[in-house]
């Protein structure tokens, strides 16, 4: 390997960002793939004149690189591919130890040098949310991709738009709200809708009712989504027994069908959560390339924060320390009380922050397939007390017992 730049000649915009380089002289010569890590990363690539020609990542940098290389070599017709090999002179990247870490490492890096297209390079997709915001001049139930407008509720997240949409029908024809927003908007000279002939909306669009009162018909629906255990529930109950009692029996038809109705909503959000603030998760992965080590992400509406690494093991501990059942400095037994403090200290982010949204995005898109994902993603309301939190990542990076085979059943 040649040094083609001095260290004072490279270009900042790399430096600040990958901490290490190799570099090469011309096309005749070859990386030498024995300095590339053989883990996880995001690399760039450059030319002469330090332009980026490309940006990805991988979790073996080695394998990837050389593939690419070799590929190239062996192409016979002009490829882009071969291109890329031929006016390449220099491979920059920074290292990273799990799937996680690579995916949050590549959004942010990406971000910085393609602003404009850096969602269309990201190997996950908008994930949806159920959201209100009370505090707006004219607030609606919206299913939408962006959760900082749901500053009263922000259910989620889900991984497709239509059942966001269809929770958003559900909570309109529970508590007869506006299903036409652009027309609420010309209150109180709207056209009343069909739903209001038929007695289904109460009409604030024309001014048949206050806006006042119509808020507190949204209020309603929002306690509705936030109470654990709702008392909407409750008080459809105790409204269908009373037109039982009164033998009003159509009427309790439908309220019977209504309550039914509202379990079948609570149940598809009771274990989401329902405010923004809520949306606190703490992410362990790997911090090295054994299992000896791990790092944890304390992720908080948007901000997703690297914590420092832990060791999984317990170091000696002296016998005063085991009398007085203390735990030793720097341990991971220690490490995890802090972990959780920190994690519902985060304060909620400003709104402008950039990537908020996509990195709510990325860890929902882990959150979907934690069951197949190393490592632990916990909700914080579902967080155990530090000592079985402990004990559940150290057996999560535990050497698996290999399982044997049974025998052939004899023929």
């Amino acid at each position: 390997m040649a040094s083609a730049l001095a260290d004072d000649d490279l270009n900042p915009a790399f430096t600040d960002i990958f901490p290490h380089f190799l570099q090469w002289s011309g096309a005749d010569e070859l990386p030498d793939w024995k300095l590339l890590p053989a883990q996880g990363g995001v690399y760039a690539l450059t030319s002469t004149e330090q332009q980026l020609i490309l940006l990805s990542f991988g979790e073996n940098l080695r394998r990837i690189l050389q593939h690419r290389w070799s590929a190239a070599e062996s192409t016979e017709q002009r490829t882009k591919r071969a291109d890329l090999a031929d006016i390449t002179r220099a491979i920059w990247w920074t290292p990273t130890f799990s799937t996680f870490e690579t995916s949050l490492r590549f959004l942010e890096i990406a971000h910085l040098f393609y602003p404009q297209n850096y969602r269309q390079m990201v190997n996950f997709g908008p994930a949806w949310y159920l959201t209100l915001d009370l505090q707006n001049r004219l607030p609606h139930w919206q299913a939408t991709a962006d959760p900082q407008i749901g500053r009263t509720c922000c259910v989620g997240p889900f991984p497709i738009r239509s059942t966001a949409e269809e929770l958003v029908h559900g909570l309109e024809d529970q508590f007869d709200l506006c299903r036409y927003h652009h027309i609420l908007e010309q209150t109180p000279h709207g056209q009343a809708c069909s739903y209001a002939e038929m007695g289904r909306c109460p009409a604030p669009c024309n001014g048949s009712i206050p806006l006042e009162d119509y808020f507190r018909q949204l209020q309603v629906s929002a306690d509705f989504v936030l109470q654990e255990p709702p008392t909407w529930l409750t008080t459809l109950q105790t409204r269908m027994a009373a037109a039982a009692q009164q033998r009003a029996y159509e009427q309790a038809a439908r309220l019977k069908d209504q309550l039914q109705n509202a379990h079948r909503l609570y149940n598809r959000w009771k274990a989401l959560p329902r405010q923004l603030g809520d949306h606190r998760y703490l992410v362990v992965q790997r911090a090295g390339t054994g299992r000896s080590r791990v790092r944890p992400f304390f992720c908080a509406v948007g901000q997703i924060i690297a914590g420092d690494p832990v060791s999984l093991k317990e170091p000696r501990t002296s016998v005063r320390a085991k009398t007085e059942n203390e735990h030793p400095p720097h341990s991971l037994s220690s490490a995890v009380p802090d972990w959780i403090r920190r994690l519902q200290e985060i304060p909620l982010p400003n709104p402008e922050e950039p990537l908020l949204r996509e990195r709510m995005w990325l860890l929902s898109h882990f959150l979907w397939k934690r069951d197949t994902t190393p490592g632990i993603i916990l909700q914080f309301s579902e967080l155990p007390e530090p000592a079985t939190l402990a004990t559940m990542i150290r057996e999560a990076y535990s050497p698996k017992p290999a399982v044997a085979e049974e025998p052939a059943e004899p023929t």
